[in-house]
């Protein structure tokens, strides 16, 4: 199998309502990844050596409230994070991207991530700030514009 240029990859979390409606809904620019947290992370990193070069971001979707991950670990579990780190380093990831409804209003979440932050201090961080579906800059605070036209093609933009 070649290597395709991707621009963008995206996580989509199984357990959300329909997660193939939201892989549909994905722009050519971006691979989807429907996972399970049984995955391992071996698995995802082996998927991704075949089929991409570099990345510019990267979207983890999944339901507010959910912090499971990979291998059943907290996405706030110290192997987790350094997942995270990893696959950014690895395939150059400019931006991270934080599809969840209202994460920024809970404690344990500003505090994940500001430790990504400093982990990965090249990294722009992005989260939904409420329920209104517009995408936060962790870093300093601000409206993120566009961040859905990345990984959505504009149609499937509401």
């Amino acid at each position: 199998m070649s290597k395709k240029k991707y621009s963008n990859i995206i996580f989509i979390d199984n357990s959300l309502k329909e997660p193939k409606t939201i892989l549909d809904a994905l722009n050519e620019e971006t691979l989807g990844m429907i996972y399970s947290y049984e995955i391992t992370y071996e698995t995802i990193m082996e998927i991704l050596e075949k089929r991409v070069d570099k990345i510019q971001r990267m979207g983890i979707y999944f339901h507010e409230g959910v912090n499971l991950f990979l291998e059943n670990n907290s996405i706030f579990n110290k192997k987790s994070v350094l997942f995270l780190k990893e696959i950014v380093t690895k395939y150059k990831i400019e931006e991270l991207d934080f599809f969840s409804c209202s994460t920024l209003k809970f404690k344990i979440w500003r505090k994940f991530y500001e430790t990504l932050s400093k982990l990965i201090p090249n990294v722009q961080i992005n989260a939904l700030k409420d329920q209104s579906g517009k995408m936060w800059s962790i870093e300093n605070n601000k409206k993120q514009s566009g961040i859905e036209t990345m990984y959505f093609g504009e149609k499937n933009v509401k």
